[in-house]
């Protein structure tokens, strides 16, 4: 297991050597996930984070963390097809924020961003060797940026390849 300092950077929030340690430390694929959705909230300075598993044509909510405390309508089932910029990234690969300011964005993620109290939603896929597992959602009330992308990619590289060593 790797050791690092618990150190803050100048903000207060999580570094990214300190989410890595916390992903490491993981002994079960639930812990991994909590530990994930916990570190990618304070890594970018988030309100929330949902980690959903990508079961067929049904995306599955397992984990939640709220900065705020606001709780987040986790343990629910989406049919996929629903949400036509989730199924691209869960496809593709590829990375998406969502924001309510974007007359451009899709109509259903703005609509389920104004129920759950948030503006914005950075969607990350979670990808486990050549596959698709699962989709991190990061929601706060600033738009994302792609340093903010930039700053997750590392946690989500790591979970993919630990949810493969614990065998979820």
């Amino acid at each position: 297991m790797n050791h690092c300092p618990e150190t803050r950077d100048d903000s207060g929030v999580r570094t990214e050597a300190e989410a890595l340690a916390a992903l490491d430390g993981a002994a079960t694929t639930p812990s991994l996930l909590a530990a994930l959705a916990e570190a990618m909230t304070e890594l970018i300075g988030a309100e929330a984070c949902l980690i959903s598993r990508a079961i067929g044509e049904m995306l599955v909510d397992l984990v939640e963390h709220s900065a705020t405390g606001r709780p987040l309508p986790g343990g629910h089932g989406y049919l996929i097809s629903d949400f036509p910029q989730t199924q691209q990234i869960l496809k593709d690969g590829t990375s998406a924020v969502v924001s309510v300011q974007d007359p451009a964005a899709d109509a259903r993620e703005v609509a389920l961003l104004r129920q759950l109290g948030f503006s914005s939603v950075l969607m990350v896929p979670i990808v486990m060797g050549q596959d698709t597992w699962g989709l991190a959602e990061v929601y706060g009330s600033r738009p994302f940026t792609d340093d903010d992308v930039a700053r997750v990619q590392p946690l989500l590289a790591r979970v993919g390849e630990l949810i493969s060593k614990l065998g979820a």
